[in-house]
């Protein structure tokens, strides 16, 4: 009997060891271990877009403006005279100007009325009212010093002021003429040679001068 007690004793403390082994300090379940965080891997820096700078507009490079010269009409010539268009603009120069030369020639006589026309000369710009200035660049175009100075002033021509000279020349009876005027952007010159019979022909054709 008392073999049977020990053993159910020895039994029981086994059984009890047992228990405890399982249950841990005091029967609460075992903690887990807790599995380390993940590192987050680094996200990438965007590349910043590119920023657009818009090109600057350009100011338009302004285009020279084109000097217009208009060729002088003449629309009365008298009987026995003839009209040549000798030379248009920028074929003909004199005193360094590209001109273009219109004559008409009464041919008996040789007498003539040259009209030469092209760009204003630098020293009449903005002078087309200057009556000092016109008369002294028609003086220019004389060929031969004057004998005796008949007539210096002004005369319209073209619907314009001009300044002009009118003096006889080496022969009694010949005048020489000389008259300047500026019209928008055309210089025009009208010279002459001609009788002091033929001076109402040659008067009446630089009458009927026109630029339009």
């Amino acid at each position: 009997m008392k073999t049977k007690t020990l053993t159910v004793l020895t039994l029981f403390v086994v059984l009890l060891l047992s228990t405890m082994a399982c249950g841990g300090d005091g029967g609460g379940e075992q903690a887990a271990t807790p599995t380390p965080a993940l590192t987050p891997t680094p996200g990438l820096t965007p590349t910043p877009t590119a920023t657009h700078t818009p090109t600057p507009s350009l100011t338009p490079t302004p285009t020279p403006t084109l000097t217009t010269i208009v060729r002088p009409n003449i629309s009365y010539v008298p009987p026995g005279w003839n009209l040549y268009y000798m030379k248009p603009y920028s074929e003909y120069a004199e005193f360094g100007q590209r001109l273009g030369w219109i004559e008409c020639e009464e041919p008996s006589t040789s007498d003539i009325v040259e009209i030469y026309y092209g760009d204003v000369p630098s020293h009449l710009i903005g002078r087309e009212k200057d009556v000092s200035a016109l008369t002294s660049e028609a003086d220019k175009w004389l060929v031969y010093e004057p004998e005796e100075a008949v007539e210096i002033g002004t005369i319209n021509i073209a619907g314009q002021l001009a300044g002009y000279t009118k003096h006889l020349c080496f022969r009694p009876d010949k005048y020489e003429y000389a008259a300047v005027f500026i019209k928008g952007s055309t210089f025009v010159c009208v010279c002459g040679f001609w009788h002091s019979f033929h001076d109402e022909d040659a008067m009446s054709i630089i009458d009927n001068i026109s630029l339009p």
